[in-house]
């Protein structure tokens, strides 16, 4: 999938040979370019996280306050192992609850260049401790027997203020089990909303809160197509190399349509004969698997985004 964003790079020497050397290096320098390519919310990293995960969430980050010295406000992409929310069949992350955004195993430096101003900060001691993670296989895990001196966790929760006449949210860090503010803190934001927003490449369901990704899309037709070129290839060896009956035996093996295989049976001596009912590959079948290839190709990326040439039928994905 990564060759939807990045096509594959081919340099070439003096000799017109593939230098692997320094097309190893241009994609580094690509992969580079493509990450950070403008503003976070258009950068070729987010558009590539929005194409193959599950569901993706932008939160607006801030040292506390929300603007930078040039007055923008700094955003990031937050993955969504590291979100965890009430209510999975709310699909607006506005009407949830609470939201609380979990980092584990980070570095003690990269945690104090952010927070080490705050007053409670002298508080964190390094090292991280027990946390709580999903043991769903779909969510990230970690090995919990690593235990890094150096390391934190960072966890930031966002809740409602109740009984307010207009939307308000408290909003704090505990780094390491320090609370970084009064429980009481209430956020900067004067529009009283998560400052997140989220979106993905196809909605499951209205009232789902996941989305579904472009390799999970693209899964089912890849399995479905894997099998019957399967198929295909199995039929094309059984009419090359045709198994066969040699009436001098007593039983029927079990493997007797393997390929070229001979299976003993009773009947006259001497006698081979083909198995019943093989026969070669037809073209309605080879036009089935173009099909199959071609609705792959107007459902995913064009073969031109992947450093492939251009066929003079376009796909969808380069129109």
């Amino acid at each position: 999938v990564q060759k939807i964003i990045l096509p594959q790079i081919f340099a070439q020497n003096a000799m017109q040979f593939i230098d692997r050397i320094i097309s190893r290096v241009l994609r580094i320098l690509l992969g580079w370019s493509v990450k950070n390519d403008g503003k976070p919310t258009d950068s070729g990293h987010s558009k590539f996280v929005r194409a193959t995960h599950k569901c993706v969430i932008e939160g607006t980050m801030h040292r506390l306050i929300g603007i930078n010295d040039n007055k923008d406000h700094e955003t990031t992409i937050i993955p969504n192992e590291e979100v965890y929310i009430p209510n999975f069949w709310q699909t607006d992350i506005q009407k949830q609850d609470h939201f609380i955004w979990y980092q584990e195993n980070l570095t003690y430096e990269a945690v104090k260049r952010e927070f080490g101003e705050l007053e409670n900060f002298k508080h964190v001691v390094p090292g991280r401790i027990h946390d709580f993670r999903s043991e769903q296989p779909f969510l990230k895990d970690y090995v919990g027997t690593i235990v890094d001196e150096k390391r934190v966790h960072v966890i930031r929760a966002w809740y409602p203020v109740p009984d307010n006449k207009k939307p308000k949210k408290y909003f704090n860090v505990i780094i390491n089990g320090v609370l970084m503010f009064p429980h009481d803190n209430k956020d900067a934001y004067r529009h009283g909303l998560y400052p997140i927003s989220k979106w993905g490449f196809e909605i499951l369901d209205s009232h789902f809160y996941w989305y579904n990704s472009l390799p999970n899309k693209m899964r089912h037709d890849k399995k479905w197509a894997d099998a019957y070129r399967t198929i295909i290839m199995n039929k094309g060896k059984l009419a090359m190399l045709p198994p066969m009956f040699a009436e001098d035996g007593l039983n029927v093996d079990g493997d007797v349509y393997v390929p070229a295989k001979i299976t003993s049976i009773t009947g006259k001596a001497d006698q081979l004969k083909e198995v019943p009912g093989i026969k070669p590959i037809s073209a309605g079948e080879v036009s089935l698997l173009d099909v199959i290839q071609k609705s792959g190709d107007e459902a995913s990326a064009a073969p031109v985004s992947s450093g492939m040439p251009s066929r003079e039928q376009r796909t969808l994905g380069e129109v």
